[in-house]
């Protein structure tokens, strides 16, 4: 991960807000989000332990724990900015495996409202600390949104750093169609929803990932479109537009 050199010490200097990794045992305080970043570690820990072997045999013996436990969260109230593939976005987290610290975004972390969400945020980090995990390589993180369910579809690449909101969106879709109360066609466009936000604003997966997944969906929501109109469930500007966003996909794929 980068190293944070002497003037972005100085520069955070009054922002930060530092406590140990796991401030929340007994007899010592905290800042509360640094004390949710610990409670979601330890939860993501707790889960993979009890439900996921797979995951626990590929942590193998990397003490994750122990890298925590030396760790240490600051939590700032200015944005972090990451650079990538000439593409500035804010994180929610960064982490500095040099110094053992993570940055935390106050605001960024409060705006998470899925659990699950956090506890793979937090799990990236520390893994990241561990060296097991790299911004746009998150073997660990992305198996564990996987196997809690919130991806998709297997194709889904969510990462903890990018594309929460839209797959938080995409898992409430998903149960609201097994509960019968929406389409397939309104799943499908979340998950478009979900590819847009991780190729164009992301930049997690390249364009050929974003159209391997983006033109079989479109193709599907055009056709439930249609379905939909002539059911009186979709009108006719609803059908127009799925075949407008089929169009501009197209070409983007070219």
């Amino acid at each position: 991960m980068k190293t944070l050199n002497s003037l972005m010490l100085v520069a955070f200097a009054s922002l930060l807000f530092s406590v140990p990794a796991f401030a929340d045992k007994a007899g010592n305080g905290g800042d509360e989000v640094a004390l949710d970043f610990s409670r979601s570690f330890s939860a993501a820990l707790a889960m993979i332990d009890a439900q996921i072997p797979s995951l626990k045999k590929l942590l193998g013996q990397a003490k994750l724990n122990e890298v925590a436990e030396k760790a240490t969260l600051l939590v700032v109230d200015e944005p972090l900015e990451v650079e990538r593939h000439g593409v500035v976005q804010e994180s929610i987290a960064m982490n500095y495996s040099a110094d053992q610290k993570v940055l935390i975004n106050r605001f960024r972390w409060n705006e998470v409202s899925d659990k699950r969400i956090k506890e793979a945020i937090a799990l990236h980090e520390i893994a990241s600390l561990a060296g097991l995990e790299t911004t746009g390589r998150y073997p660990i993180s992305r198996a564990y949104l996987a196997a809690v369910g919130l991806e998709g579809d297997a194709e889904t690449v969510v990462t903890p750093e990018c594309g929460q909101i839209e797959g938080e969106i995409l898992r409430r879709r998903v149960g609201l169609f097994n509960m019968g109360e929406i389409t397939r066609t309104d799943v499908d466009k979340a998950k478009v929803k979900l590819h847009k936000a991780l190729f164009f604003r992301c930049q997690s997966i390249t364009k050929a990932e974003y159209c391997k997944v983006a033109l079989p969906l479109h193709a599907d929501i055009v056709t439930g479109a249609a379905e939909l109109v002539a059911i009186g469930q979709y009108t006719e500007d609803d059908y127009d537009e799925a075949r407008i966003e089929q169009l501009d996909a197209k070409m983007l794929c070219k």
